[in-house]
């Protein structure tokens, strides 16, 4: 008899930390992803071809927080889920201002390829690299700006990309393209075989 409960409160202790251990488990996996994505946002590193699917990709990345938020008011400790409720309130809080931008952003997105807030002004082609040239703005109080940015397909429509060149005041920018390397307003620039090494 007495066996028979320290098994089955062995059994219970084993339970909650299983179930204790998929709950960190899980926050790490969301946390990660939810911040690399984010360093992705500001410094690109992989983009889809097509634009809009950027910007679903960011809705579904932006809704991770909640999950968050979900899961930390669930924790056994009380000072566990007062923490965990001013953190995901907060980054939930700048989630949801984002996603109302993105939602914004996705209505106003042109219904064929052509979008002249973010269009290809010339493109240059080295080994399995794209070398694109873009003419962007970033709204209605903003001026036309350039970026320069090396692309390269691995799978399907996603690339990996480097951003070589950027500037926020200027869509006249010269662009010289040499055998292994651009010019940018007389800086040189590496084209590299694989983006970044």
């Amino acid at each position: 008899m007495g066996i028979n409960r320290i098994r089955m409160k062995e059994s219970v202790v084993i339970e909650m930390l299983s179930e204790r251990s998929f709950k960190t488990k899980l926050t790490l996996v969301l946390g990660s992803t939810y911040g690399l994505s984010l360093v992705n946002a500001v410094y690109p590193m992989i983009r889809f071809a097509d634009r809009r699917y950027n910007l679903y990709f960011m809705m579904a990345i932006m809704c991770i927080p909640f999950f968050l938020f979900a899961i930390g008011v669930n924790y056994e400790h009380w000072y566990s889920k007062i923490a965990a409720f001013m953190t995901y309130s907060l980054v939930s809080l700048f989630s949801g201002i984002v996603i109302i931008f993105l939602l914004y952003s996705m209505s106003h997105m042109p219904t064929d390829q052509y979008d002249p807030s973010f269009s290809i002004v010339k493109s240059y082609s080295y080994h399995d690299n794209q070398v694109k040239i873009y003419r962007i703005k970033g709204g209605a109080l903003t001026t036309f700006g350039t970026q320069v940015r090396q692309e390269k397909r691995i799978f399907g429509g996603v690339l990996i990309v480097h951003q070589l060149f950027y500037t926020n005041n200027s869509d006249d920018v010269l662009v010289e393209f040499e055998r292994d390397h651009l010019v940018i307003e007389g800086q040189a620039y590496p084209i590299k075989e694989n983006v970044y090494f």
